[in-house]
């Protein structure tokens, strides 16, 4: 009877073992498929070459320090940055990218390759828009039309009085200096892999690195 006993008990043991073994097996590669999709939702990074002037480049780099701090307490948030990469996975230095780091670093961000925090970027220009192109015939005819009306009013303003009333020219409307190029886009993807949470925010900026418009910000 004790013999029995102590054969179950030894049965109940083994295979609570092995139940062990397999739910922490099973935990383990949970974790790592769920690491492997967050940086799969991070995405890879991407800079546009040739970048702005370089105190543009500075501007949008703290623009984007100051967004993530709002949201991120520093001090007590470790990032990973996914830099851009070229086809063999090798690291592509661009300033942008190194001023982003450094102004994390200064502003108390921890930068760790093992932080449950990842950061991808994209810098890009927006495509300009192309003015419609015009048939030279219709430009032709268009232009002959414009003619022969100036000749109608040349010879009606001949008929008319003979001393006519001075015109004043208004006065010039003031011209707006805008920043020639097409304007750029920052867009930043912070992956939460503790939360499984993916924030997207994106902004839109002129060629001298001020915002055109707020942060877009979407959440999963």
């Amino acid at each position: 009877m004790n013999m029995h006993h102590f054969s179950y008990r030894h049965f109940f043991l083994a295979c609570f073992s092995s139940f062990r073994q397999a739910a922490l097996f099973a935990a383990l590669m949970l974790a790592v498929v769920l690491s492997g999709c967050a940086g799969r939702l991070a995405g890879e990074s991407y800079v546009r070459n040739p970048l702005l002037e370089q105190w543009a480049v500075a501007a949008i780099a703290k623009d984007a320090v100051v967004k993530l701090a709002s949201i991120y307490p520093p001090g007590h948030t470790r990032i990973e940055l996914v830099y851009p990469v070229d086809q063999n996975d090798k690291r592509v230095e661009d300033a942008f990218s190194a001023t982003l780091e450094d102004g994390l670093r200064k502003y108390g961000f921890t930068i760790s390759p093992q932080a449950n925090l990842r950061l991808a970027w994209t810098l890009d220009a927006l495509p300009e828009e192309k003015e419609e192109a015009i048939d030279p015939l219709f430009q032709k005819e268009d232009n002959a039309g414009a003619a022969i009306e100036r000749v109608k009013r040349g010879k009606k303003k001949k008929r008319g009085k003979k001393n006519p009333e001075k015109i004043i020219p208004a006065e010039p409307a003031p011209v707006r200096i805008t920043p020639k190029g097409p304007a750029w886009y920052l867009r930043l993807k912070l992956a939460d892999t503790d939360r499984f949470e993916l924030r997207t925010l994106t902004r839109v900026y002129s060629a001298d690195g001020l915002p055109m418009a707020g942060f877009a910000e979407s959440q999963n």
